[in-house]
């Protein structure tokens, strides 16, 4: 294939008409930019950081305006080139990268919303694989390593090395994520792969149906325990939910079972069991508190999560804890050996703080740390996974995305959303949220999801289609998992599913009839 190596606008001075005709003629298979922040002087050697916004913003302009052209020529558009300096303008390698690292984060989200859409944008190319060479001097000199710099530029100034670690985590994120991208375009929508997963879960929101799901499902209900083939939503509607919530917590103690006594024997059957029925398996971990040794919800230190980054006291543990949620994830196998996916839920609700992870219990840059960390231990085990990102409720999108890792790190986009007091201002919430997720979710080309709801004990006959279904709406979640049915005598009103002549089992069935929900059988064969 026939390109002409343009940087674009820039590399035409100035005249994008230029670069228009250039790429129009029949010999040019596909189009090219350059993008080069410092160069262009859209940031300085004594603000690498602090321009970091302005050229971020700059550079989706000109990646837009080239694209735009791009798809009325009917050709893809690579990013041939792009580059930033290190912090403070350094070229040591393995110095600190963070402005670097965002500034790549920004133009490979650009390349995966692109890949996920199957939109014109095809692809990019970092300057430069510096390697394991070193610069010896400022300017090169006959017998100094070759970097990535070009010998007219200061040696390190753009290069990548193998000792700028957080530079390829993130690059292997991206091209892990591109990979999967590509395969979904083709993929036919199921459980079979995390592929297929994501295309059934964009299909199922496109075509505005919705995956009903519940927590813990087959292993207890209101009045039943560990019986196979049990389920209260089944004896009310017939049929299972086409989502199963599990929980690792509690993995990391070596006990043979979940902090709700579910043993993970169990747990693994059933996932399977699911997976054999069509239906899906979304994976939250509850881990106990590395560094006090209380539970999950034990917030008496703000250092928790400082303390299992590395170089922290807890970090060998904590990454044997992770260690052990993968071998499980790794275990869950077909009797053919098919390798089950699943949704993996982890640091969930962090903009409460409840939870050890929680807001006021860790800065951003811990989190997203932790995040990554536990994400990218996971990917290196050989965990076929989504990842699901599920906050609280939220009042604007600058909220929701204050922790987000980034579109490398994420799959699908939750919400955890609980009705516990007035039904009206449930519904204005939810569907509040629901409104600013959806315009995320298209921005991000992301599918997204309600990964917990409900109202305890149900009281109200109408819940399902008075209040749930009103506080959805017109927007598109893919899922929606209500919360557990406790055992009665061991937890009296903790349930969030009917079960035989509850008060909302009506309600529920009419919730079970409608043409938008669909539950396991419906998941197997939905799109096929």
């Amino acid at each position: 294939m026939v390109s002409t190596g343009s940087e674009g606008e820039m590399g035409c001075e100035g005249d994008i008409g230029l670069w228009r005709r250039i790429h129009a003629l029949p010999e040019i298979d596909y189009a090219n930019i350059h993008i080069w922040p410092y160069n262009w002087r859209w940031i300085s050697q004594e603000n690498v950081g602090g321009d970091l916004t302005a050229a971020c913003e700059k550079t989706t302009e000109y990646i837009r305006r080239h694209a735009e052209i791009a798809r009325e020529l009917g050709k893809p558009l690579v990013i041939e080139e792009f580059g930033y300096p290190r912090d403070s303008f350094a070229f040591e390698p393995g110095s600190p990268t963070t402005a670097r690292d965002a500034y790549y984060r920004h133009i490979f989200e650009q390349v995966i919303r692109s890949a996920a859409a199957g939109d014109i944008v095809a692809g990019c190319n970092f300057w430069g694989w510096g390697g394991a060479a070193r610069p010896v001097h400022l300017s090169w000199q006959a017998g100094d390593d070759y970097c990535g710099d070009p010998a007219q530029e200061e040696q390190g100034l753009n290069s990548v090395f193998d000792n700028d670690h957080t530079t390829l985590r993130e690059i292997t994120a991206a091209n892990r994520t591109l990979g999967l991208h590509a395969q979904a375009l083709t993929a036919t929508p199921g459980n079979g792969t995390p592929a297929a997963l994501l295309r059934l879960l964009r299909e199922t929101s496109a075509r505005n149906r919705l995956l009903f799901g519940q927590q813990d499902f087959p292993f207890y209900g209101c009045d039943w325990a560990y019986r196979p083939g049990c389920c209260d939503v089944k004896a009310c509607c017939g049929d299972y939910p086409a989502v199963l919530g599990c929980d690792l917590g509690e993995i990391e103690l070596g006990t043979g079972h979940n902090l709700d006594g579910v043993p993970f024997d169990t747990m693994r059957r059933e996932i399977v069991r699911q997976y054999e029925r069509g239906g899906l398996t979304t994976v939250s971990w509850h881990p106990r508190n590395p560094l006090t040794g209380g539970d999950a919800w034990d917030v008496s230190d703000p250092g928790t999560v400082r303390s299992v980054l590395p170089g922290g006291r807890n970090h060998a543990k904590f990454l044997g804890w992770v260690d052990l949620a993968a071998d499980f994830l790794n275990s869950l196998s077909t009797n053919d050996g098919t390798t089950v996916p699943v949704l993996f839920r982890p640091w969930h609700e962090h903009t409460g703080s409840w939870f050890w992870w929680g807001q006021r219990l860790c800065s951003t840059a811990e989190y997203e740390a932790l995040w990554k960390m536990t994400v990218e231990r996971m990917r290196d085990r050989g965990v076929r996974m989504l990842t699901v990102y599920s906050p609280n409720p939220c009042v604007t999108g600058l909220e929701y995305l204050e922790r987000y890792p980034g579109d490398a790190w994420v799959d699908i986009l939750g919400l955890d959303a609980y009705h516990s007091s007035d039904a009206g201002a449930f519904v204005t919430r939810l569907g509040a949220s629901l409104g600013i997720m959806d315009q995320i979710a298209r921005d991000h080309r992301k599918p997204y999801a309600v990964s917990e709801t409900g109202m305890e004990g149900i009281p109200r006959a109408d819940w399902w289609t008075g209040v749930l279904m009103q506080g959805i709406g017109e927007q598109r979640p893919a899922y929606v998992l209500v919360w557990r049915n406790a055992l009665q005598t061991l937890k009296p009103g903790h349930f969030y599913a009917p079960y035989p002549g509850q008060v909302s089992q009506a309600d529920f069935n009419r919730f079970y009839a409608s043409p938008r929900t669909l539950f396991a059988a419906d998941a197997a064969n939905a799109f096929q």
